[in-house]
């Protein structure tokens, strides 16, 4: 199981509805980081963004497979705004 992004960006669209990641977001709120559609600091970007280090180390007394949905669930919710 894991985390397969569809890298359409809306939830980078979103930093700045997040206090812990006030510092990435320009000021639409959206990641400094985010062009096209792609994080360009992927490789050195922040746990929080990093959707299997949050259910280690935030859920994991969550079933993996109910985390895993509800990310999906949230991540559909973003899609649709």
């Amino acid at each position: 199981m894991g985390w397969i992004c569809t890298k359409c960006g809306n939830c980078c669209r979103h930093v700045g509805e997040v206090p812990s990641m006030a510092g990435f977001a320009k000021e639409d709120g959206s990641c400094k980081f985010l062009e096209n559609n792609i994080c360009t600091i992927y490789d050195k970007r922040p746990p929080i963004c990093n959707v299997a280090w949050v259910y280690e180390h935030f859920f994991k007394d969550v079933p993996e497979e109910e985390f895993y949905a509800k990310t999906e669930e949230a991540c559909e919710k973003l899609r649709m705004e």
